[in-house]
């Protein structure tokens, strides 16, 4: 072989030793390797789905566990019993005591799941709001529940314009007991207890709020129209001045007519209406404010009354002088104004059996002093405002007393009793008035057995035959002196003499003081 040839078949077989070499290295090492790393692979595989499944292996019995704990229990006659107690326990808190339950067949969730359900069957009649918060309140409940089968209807007018009646079906699930052996995740599983040491929450992760409620609760589709009746209210103003009212009418829970009215002190007045409530909300003429008040309206009378209280002091002193003596006195009015400015109006006289009415308005007080032609004085008196008529009595002077020395032989007098009152006879009248000769003349009007009766004053024994009129007290009575005893009584107006009041005087000029202490009583 030539050199070329030799070169040639070196090359050659280099290249054959090359080629040999190469596929046993591919052979023993490059395929082995790649076999490796593609079991490598799909070992990796299996073991990220392992580890897949042995996530959701926990999560299912956690899953598990948090649903078993919002069951009642795993047996059905347990917790078909717990679970109506618990949905009987919500309807009371509404009103529903007598709603009807009834135990219904559950159903399944599932096929090869095993879950089944407990039911009842529910149907209660009702305000529209409160059916809305029954079934709001079972939603709300800690426990798993479905409602279905609902029906709501209204009763119609007669039974009122918000009654509806609810019957709907409500369920719970009833969980199978896993086996340990088969999943000891869930081993220590256990349901709802019947009384947890601290309260559970709502089972569902989503509930409507109170504006929604609120709204649903205001919009009863059910409800039939009913046009606004018209009604009056009362409005009897006791106080002497003129008050301001804001009138609100309110029908279906909404204001549906609004009237402000001012009424004068001392009157009366009706404001018509469109509603079935009335709220009052007033203020006085000082401005200090009362109310509001809700008032219901009496569907066949159509009418209501409101009083607005006295609030305004009085400012009116209406007072009468009456001089019971048979000799003239002297009077002096001191006057004490709001500022406490006091003034003194000029000396007066009054002849005897005189009866003066003075009025004065917007003062603070008025103080009475007077007193008799022989210089003795007659105890002072003080006027405040007030509601009523309000009387300065002049009693007789009275006559200093003589003393007299027993008489060793004479023996005590017996105790003596006034007679009984005539229950025949009521005041029905008092008169004071000028006569002819302008001397005042006072007089009582009694009626009884079957007449009318004018009684003097001073007729001895005209009175339960023994007393005698002494004097009147304008708006109050008749004051009477019995003869045996010198008690006095106060025959009061528009009452039977058996109603008379003894006052604790001695003498007419201790009269006044009694008769005010009779008057406050």
């Amino acid at each position: 072989m030539n050199p070329r040839e030799k070169v040639l078949a070196s090359v050659v077989g280099l290249a054959v030793v090359l080629g040999l070499g190469y596929k046993a290295v591919d052979v023993l090492f490059i395929q082995k390797k790649a076999k490796l790393e593609e079991r490598i692979a799909k070992l990796k595989l299996e073991q990220e789905d392992l580890e897949r499944t042995l996530r959701s292996k926990r999560l299912l019995a956690k899953r598990w566990k948090k649903y078993a704990g919002r069951t009642f229990s795993f047996e059905e006659a347990e917790a078909q019993a717990r679970f109506g107690a618990e949905l009987k326990e919500i309807a009371k808190r509404f009103g529903f005591d007598n709603a009807a339950f009834s135990t219904s067949g559950g159903t399944s969730i599932g096929r090869k799941t095993g879950i089944g359900t407990v039911a009842h069957r529910i149907a209660v009649e009702g305000d529209f709001r409160d059916v809305v918060g029954f079934l709001r309140a079972i939603y709300e409940t800690p426990c798993l529940s479905q409602i279905t089968k609902l029906t709501l209807s209204p009763l119609g007018r007669k039974r009122g314009r918000n009654v509806v009646k609810l019957e709907f079906t409500v369920e719970s699930p009833l969980l199978p007991r896993v086996d340990s052996e088969d999943i000891p995740q869930v081993a220590v599983v256990a349901t709802m207890p019947a009384k947890p040491e601290e309260p559970l929450g709502c089972a569902r992760a989503f509930v409507r709020g109170d504006d929604f409620h609120r709204i649903l609760g205001e919009r009863n589709i059910l409800r039939a129209y009913l046009p606004p009746p018209e009604n009056v209210v009362m409005i009897d103003n006791r106080d002497r001045k003129t008050v301001t009212l804001d009138l609100k009418f309110f029908w279906d829970d909404k204001v549906y007519e609004q009237l402000i009215e001012t009424v004068k002190g001392k009157t009366s007045m009706p404001v018509k209406g469109k509603g079935g409530i009335v709220e009052i909300l007033g203020s006085y003429a000082d401005g200090q404010t009362f109310g509001p008040r809700r008032i219901t309206f009496d569907e066949k009378l159509k009418q209501a009354s409101y009083t607005v209280a006295v609030h305004t002091p009085p400012t009116l002193i209406d007072l009468a002088v009456n001089n019971l003596d048979d000799d003239k006195v002297f009077l002096e009015v001191e006057v004490t104004g709001n500022d406490n400015k006091q003034t003194t109006e000029p000396k007066m006289v009054f002849d005897p059996g005189s009866f003066d009415v003075r009025k004065y308005e917007d003062v603070k007080s008025v103080k009475i002093s007077a007193w008799y032609a022989s210089g003795k004085r007659v105890q002072y008196k003080t006027f405040r405002p007030s509601d009523s008529k309000q009387t300065f009595m002049v009693p007789v002077e009275p006559v200093d007393p003589v003393v007299l020395v027993d008489d060793p032989g004479d023996e005590p007098e017996p105790e003596r009793i006034d007679p009984p009152a005539d229950p025949a006879f009521t005041v029905t009248g008092l008169m004071y008035y000028p006569d002819r000769e302008d001397r005042w003349q006072q007089e009582m009007i009694v009626k009884g057995k079957g007449r009318r009766q004018i009684i003097g004053a001073f007729q001895e024994g005209a009175i339960d035959d023994d007393g005698m009129l002494v004097a009147i007290v304008p708006a109050m009575g008749g004051i009477v002196q019995m003869s045996q005893t010198g008690n006095f009584y106060i025959y009061p107006l528009g009452m039977s003499f058996t109603e008379r009041v003894k006052l604790g005087a001695r003498s007419l000029e201790e009269v006044p003081a009694a008769i005010d202490a009779w008057s406050r009583r």
